[in-house]
């Protein structure tokens, strides 16, 4: 895959692209009784975990809140997530 991706071949997704595929990826579990945790040191949002039939609104609200967020404070996030003082989206802002 590495060789893919330095030849051009492969792009990566952006930080902000899976945190779309995500969303999308959520809102598409319909009628689920399950719980779905977000919990691999790639993912930004960490507290994006919950019972699907409970939680799934605000687990939906904090990818939208770290969506919103204008680019230069997402992106203070996104590098500021990967360092211990922003383990989880609550404590930025």
């Amino acid at each position: 895959m590495w060789e893919f991706v330095q030849e051009g071949s492969f792009t990566l997704q952006s930080e902000e692209d899976i945190m779309i595929e995500q969303k999308l990826f959520l809102e598409k579990l319909l009628e689920m009784d399950s719980f779905y945790a977000n919990e691999h040191i790639v993912n930004l949002l960490l507290e994006v975990r919950g019972d699907l039939r409970t939680d799934k609104l605000e687990m939906l609200s904090a990818i939208n809140k770290l969506l919103g967020l204008p680019e230069d404070e997402k992106l203070l996030f996104i590098v500021g997530r990967r360092l211990p003082p922003f383990q989880q989206f609550q404590n930025c802002g």
